[in-house]
């Protein structure tokens, strides 16, 4: 009775931490970047305010520390924002080889064969037929399997869903974190997918692998990582060189984690949730398109 009682607490504290995540997303925002210590921060531009001449404006910047833990009650609750929109939608990523195959080179997936077969895979997986490509795979081939299953032949609902697909491990899709891709290893796709059904990027956000993979040149990334943030898109970086996906400064699509612990419990739940934001300002909304009760507890 104990234990299930401190779950309960538990549950309801990351709860907690989902409500204040969602409070956060719901404030005035122009644009948003990464801090320092990883956390998204929320700007917003005062038009017509004196200072800060790169902005034309005065800004306000609100940082979301993750992690931080809140007391409530007699325990805690944290959370963290992850920006979606700093990762590539894997639906528009699949219909373009080009950006997806830089992208498996980034993560670490140096064999070309194993590129060819997890790309033409991933389109074997959407597409309505049972015919596979030279390097791919239909039913024929996950019939096979212990346990069996078929070919979805429908677009990702989720990322996790890229580990059914032939040639993608869970070192491949997970990373491998006791060795770089510099020694062998793998970055980990995960990192760089999301299923929004958007083809924005914001380039305040993405990881170089992400923006590599997109087309930019050295240039344009040393204009990103030695400026400051961009409120919006200068000259050199408002396309990407490889089409499909748009750059963009300000993110409407995130995950929010939040984990709570009750006192005494010694243990925690983590709740995972995918959002987005609709409208701006006292119009702004959010919702919530995907829910994990269990998250880290499977």
């Amino acid at each position: 009775t104990r234990n299930f009682k401190e779950d309960a607490q538990s549950y309801y504290l990351a709860r907690a931490g989902v409500e204040r995540a969602l409070a956060e997303l719901t404030a005035a925002y122009d644009y948003n970047y990464l801090g320092e210590n990883g956390g998204v921060v929320f700007a917003k531009v005062q038009p017509g305010a004196e200072g800060a001449p790169a902005t034309g404006g005065q800004q306000q910047e609100k940082v979301v520390v993750p992690g931080l833990e809140t007391q409530l009650g007699d325990g805690v609750f944290s959370f963290r924002i992850i920006d979606r929109e700093g990762k590539l939608d894997i639906n528009m990523l699949v219909r373009n080889r080009s950006i997806l195959n830089e992208l498996l080179i980034q993560a670490g997936v140096k064999e070309k064969e194993t590129r060819d077969t997890i790309m033409d895979s991933m389109q074997d997986w959407v597409d309505k037929d049972d015919l596979h490509r030279l390097n791919g795979a239909e039913d024929a081939y996950y019939l096979t399997l212990n346990p069996p299953y078929r070919a979805k032949n429908d677009i990702f609902g989720t990322v996790e869903e890229l580990l059914l697909v032939k040639g993608v491990t869970g070192e491949i899709f997970y990373g491998t974190p006791d060795k770089t891709v510099e020694e062998g290893g793998y970055r980990g796709l995960a990192d760089f997918l999301s299923v929004t059904g958007s083809n924005r990027v914001n380039i305040n956000t993405a990881p170089k692998e992400v923006l590599t993979a997109l087309g930019y040149d050295q240039g344009r990334m040393d204009l990103l990582q030695t400026g400051a943030p961009q409120p919006s898109l200068p000259p050199l970086l408002s396309q990407f060189p490889r089409g499909t996906f748009r750059p963009v400064t300000r993110s409407d699509y995130f995950t929010i984690e939040a984990k709570g612990s009750a006192a005494g419990s010694g243990g925690n739940r983590v709740i995972r949730a995918d959002v987005s934001r609709r409208g701006s300002g006292a119009q702004s909304s959010v919702i919530v398109s995907r829910w994990d009760d269990n998250y880290y507890q499977r």
